[in-house]
């Protein structure tokens, strides 16, 4: 009976082989992810030391196009695009050679009408000064003055009635919302996106009955960064996805999601010389997606208006 109590208590003493490998594995899955995290901050470091971004086209960045095939007396389509960098056209040598442009010509080709198109985009622009900065310039005019103010930007002087016209409009059929990179770079919350997103919609919809997002680009593929940080980086866009998604789908506005689309982002050609936005050729696969997204009912509707 002693003997017997003697062998139990030794037993009971000693860790079992499950427990013993799963608390080595704890032990390296931490490492793993403390050696992760050093990771990205060193990428992400170096990065923002080294790498040399595309300045902002020159250009004008308004401007009435007509696609091939399209009636130059039709009514146009009014298009504003507000955002970052990808709205900008950053990577190419002229406004016109960006997204925006672009993909006016291709809707202009499609439907058989004029497309007079404008942005106001700003490199390493967030949700927020989308919202504060660029669409607040289509409300009425606060009482501090600040709000309501028709940009300036000297590449912006308009040249004739229809291109003053085109530069002051505070009216259009469809409005673009392309931001959320930069969100991701500066790690916000993503209750911060969604809110300042959620205003942004809203405000679009005053001035535009079809208003869409774009979603961020694919920063995974993005060359000029490091493994780490774009394995990191695509966890982070699958986030915001999926968070502005539920936010559109809440307030009446077309998502584009581009994250994982196949927009040959893989393929050397696509970018421009800073490897980190596209080129001109790039920005037309972008342009060509953007457009085909527009479900039909939405395209009709801009041909009835």
């Amino acid at each position: 009976m002693t003997h017997s109590t003697t062998h139990n208590a030794h037993t009971t003493s000693q860790p079992s082989l499950n427990a013993t490998y799963l608390t080595a594995g704890k032990a390296s899955k931490r490492k793993r992810g403390l050696f992760r995290t050093l990771a990205i901050g060193a990428e992400a470091g170096w990065a923002k030391q080294h790498i040399t971004l595309a300045e902002e086209p020159q250009g004008a960045r308004h401007g009435r196009v007509l696609g091939e095939g399209a009636d130059p007396t039709a009514r146009p389509i009014r298009v504003l695009a507000v955002g970052d960098s990808m709205i900008a056209g950053c990577g190419t040598s002229d406004q016109s050679k960006g997204l925006i442009p672009q993909m006016a010509t291709m809707l202009s080709a499609r439907l058989g009408v004029p497309v007079e198109w404008r942005t106001d985009a700003k490199l390493g622009a967030t949700i927020r000064r989308v919202r504060y900065r660029q669409l607040a310039k289509l409300e009425p005019k606060a009482k501090d003055g600040k709000s309501g103010e028709v940009n300036t930007h000297k590449s912006d002087t308009p040249t004739t009635d229809r291109e003053a016209d085109i530069a002051t409009c505070t009216q259009f059929d469809v409005i673009y919302i392309g931001a959320g990179s930069n969100d991701i770079m500066a790690r916000r919350k993503i209750s911060e996106w969604s809110e300042e997103l959620r205003e942004c919609i809203q405000i679009a919809h005053r001035h535009a009955p079809h208003v869409a997002v774009m979603s961020c680009g694919q920063l995974q593929m993005i060359p000029a960064l490091g493994k780490s940080l774009r394995i990191d980086l695509e966890r982070l866009c699958d986030e915001q996805a999926k968070a502005t998604q539920a936010i559109c789908d809440d307030n009446n506005a077309r998502y584009i999601n581009m994250v994982h689309e196949d927009l040959h982002c893989d393929e050397f050609w696509f970018w421009c010389g800073d490897q980190f936005h596209p080129c001109q050729e790039g920005y037309r696969v972008l342009a060509t997606h953007c457009l085909n997204s527009m479900p039909q009912e939405v395209l009709e509707s801009l041909l009835n208006r």
